[in-house]
């Protein structure tokens, strides 16, 4: 399944970000590629966790959801692909 993540960078170059379909869910890396890892990561092992234990992922939503968000302002956006079938 394809989750938008939204990217902003920070004054000293690093990227911080978040799955807006995931609460909580927060990712950083010194370059975009290093977040974007660093939230693929984290979200194929949460999802393989939630699948383990019986509960269903929650299902993404697309960017044009989040356009107005008063968080999602000023970054930008990318997809990550996670299978879900663990």
């Amino acid at each position: 399944m394809r989750y938008p993540i939204y990217l902003h960078q920070a004054d000293d170059g690093s990227f911080s970000c978040f799955v807006p379909d995931v609460i909580g869910c927060y990712f950083a890396g010194d370059t975009i590629d290093d977040a974007i890892s660093d939230a693929t990561n984290a979200l194929d092992t949460y999802f393989e966790y939630m699948s383990e234990n019986g509960n269903t992922p929650v299902e993404a939503k697309t960017v044009a959801d989040y356009l107005n968000d008063d968080d999602c302002q000023g970054g930008i956006w990318a997809y990550i692909d996670i299978e879900l079938t663990h």
